[in-house]
C-alpha cells in the first residue's frame, strides 16, 4: 500500500527536489524510499492520536513537536516500544493484539511496501 499525499506530507523536501512532479516522487518511493524504509502509508491512522502520543510519552524533550515528527517517531521507534498512541483503552488493546499478530507478517507489509 502506498499513499502519495501522505508520503509527501512526511517528506516535504521531495517537493523541491522533484519540482512537485508527483510521478517523480512516486518513482522515488519505488526506487529509493522503500530501500531506505521510508513510511509510505499511515496504516495506524484510525487509532493514532499524535497530540496524545507526544504528551503521553513525554516526547517534547526529544524534540518531537509536530504531527510529522510524531508519525515518524511512531513508525520508527514508538510502535516497536509499544508506546501508547491513543487515549482510548479499547484502541490500545486492539493495537496490542495487532502487535502479537504481526509476528507472522512480512516486514515489507509493515512498511507498506507493495511487491
Amino acid at each position: 500500500m502506498f499513499d502519495l499525499n501522505f508520503y509527501i506530507f512526511l517528506y516535504p523536501e521531495l517537493i523541491n527536489i522533484y519540482n512537485n512532479d508527483k510521478n517523480k516522487i512516486y518513482n522515488h518511493w519505488n526506487t529509493i524510499g522503500q530501500k531506505e524504509e521510508r513510511i509510505g502509508y499511515h496504516i495506524d491512522e484510525k487509532i493514532f492520536n499524535w497530540v496524545y502520543y507526544i504528551n503521553e510519552n513525554k516526547l517534547k524533550k526529544d524534540n518531537i513537536l509536530t504531527e510529522r515528527d510524531a508519525i515518524k517517531h511512531w513508525y520508527t521507534i514508538g510502535k516497536k516500544q509499544k508506546l501508547k498512541c491513543s487515549d482510548d483503552d479499547n484502541e490500545n488493546e486492539i493495537f496490542k493484539n495487532d502487535l502479537e499478530s504481526e509476528k507472522n507478517i512480512n516486514k515489507k507489509d509493515l512498511l507498506c511496501i507493495d511487491e
